[in-house]
């Protein structure tokens, strides 16, 4: 491949990237080793109140409500730390932390990857405010 042709390719990967993060309504969060925010998509202003850059080198705690954070949280650290996986694509129930001080319900799927040697997990929190309203009504 001619040094030309990569950087068309890449370039290409990197529109595409943004395209699809540009254009989801759901968050898409990446997580490093030290439990810090290495990126969140547009979407996570529309959810949780926070520009795409404001929670970028916070930890994951900022994000989730006090009394979610040891479920969620000692399996990925333990991911992280061990190289064990999470449980791929597996629905964590949990509150949000907005930026206002109020939680809001949602669920969030989580998964491992490496990125340049380095552990890596993704997180995909969505609102579920909706179902929780419908599923108490029916109560």
């Amino acid at each position: 491949m001619t040094k030309r042709r990569a950087e068309e390719e890449a370039e290409y990967v990197r529109a595409r990237f943004e395209a699809i993060t540009a254009n989801t309504k759901d968050v898409i969060l990446t997580i490093d080793p030290a439990n810090s925010i290495r990126f969140a998509d547009q979407a996570v202003e529309d959810l949780l109140g926070y520009g795409p850059d404001s929670p970028i080198g916070e930890s994951l705690t900022t994000l989730i409500a006090s009394r979610y954070r040891d479920g969620p949280l000692d399996a990925i650290e333990s991911s992280l730390a061990t190289g064990a996986q999470l449980p791929e694509w597996t629905a964590v129930k949990m509150h949000a932390h907005y930026r206002d001080g109020s939680d809001i319900p949602v669920s969030a799927l989580f998964s491992t990857f490496e990125l340049s040697g380095d552990r890596r997990v993704v997180g995909v929190p969505r609102d579920v405010s909706d179902q929780v309203r419908l599923a108490d009504e029916l109560r």
